[in-house]
């Protein structure tokens, strides 16, 4: 199994060591159910003032499309169709943005993957993050690019990692072959005396998602996305056309119902 690091760990895990020994959590977040607040850094990472006018609390009477969950998955669809003039496109969410799992869901952008469709994802995932919703909102949209690290601790191992960075090159991704005394010049902490070889990548990074989808509503919002909090969906209503299929016809929401053909 490779090894990934990211090259700024050791000095991320000290900066959390240290504030979280200064900081005093409230009782509540101690209890035996574990159970924590949705408590989005809206404030203070995630610029929420200057998103307000964006958002909603009052829902239109009709749609062209409505998306239902305001997470990553609804975010990124929202946003891709405004772009993409899908119409009047709505987007419902129970709590806040990013409230519920995403927020939380940090973690490492590779630049590829196994296959050519999961590889060119990742691009144009990156893309967004680091170049694209930059430019469209004028702020940071959580991107760090760190680089990551294949270690390799056999010569077996090491060799089908060239074969998964051969692929890699074919679809413009940057790998970079080292031997295990060039790696201290990216991770001097990194222990090096058992590695075989090492697989470098220096365009892959970490990601905040919360950031990453404020910035997606951010932008759909210049494209005419409608996005609507504390909105719980009751039920759908649906209706069979000419074909047999089943098309929606209506979102019916804790603050009214919205009429849709999508």
């Amino acid at each position: 199994m490779s090894l990934i690091w990211k090259l700024n760990t050791v000095s991320s895990l000290q900066k959390k060591f240290i504030l979280s020994s200064r900081l005093k959590l409230p009782s509540n977040r101690l209890s035996s159910h574990h159970t924590v607040k949705n408590d989005v850094p809206y404030e203070s990472s995630i610029h929420r003032k200057k998103t307000e006018n964006s958002i909603k609390n009052k829902i239109p009477t009709e749609a062209d499309v409505v998306v239902i969950g305001a997470g990553s998955v609804g975010c990124s669809t929202a946003y891709h169709l405004s772009k993409l003039g899908a119409g009047k496109v709505v987007m419902l969410e129970k709590s806040q943005i990013t409230s519920g799992t995403t927020w939380h869901t940090a973690g490492i952008l590779w630049s590829f993957r196994h296959s050519e469709s999961e590889t060119i994802m990742q691009l144009q995932t990156r893309d967004l993050i680091s170049k694209i919703l930059p430019e469209e909102t004028g702020e940071d949209a959580g991107w760090l690019e760190t680089g990551t690290l294949n270690l390799a601790r056999t010569k077996h191992q090491f060799i089908d990692f060239l074969q998964n960075s051969a692929f890699a090159k074919t679809m413009g991704v940057e790998m970079l072959q080292l031997q295990p005394n060039e790696i201290n010049d990216i991770h001097p902490l990194l222990n090096t005396s058992d590695l075989y070889g090492v697989i470098y990548s220096p365009a892959c990074g970490t990601m905040d998602p919360a950031t990453y989808c404020m910035s997606y509503v951010k932008a759909a919002a210049k494209y005419g996305l409608e996005m609507i909090e504390n909105c719980t969906v009751k039920g759908i209503t649906t209706k069979e056309d000419y074909l047999g299929l089943k098309r929606v016809q209506s979102v019916e929401t804790n603050l009214g119902t919205i009429k849709t053909n999508n």
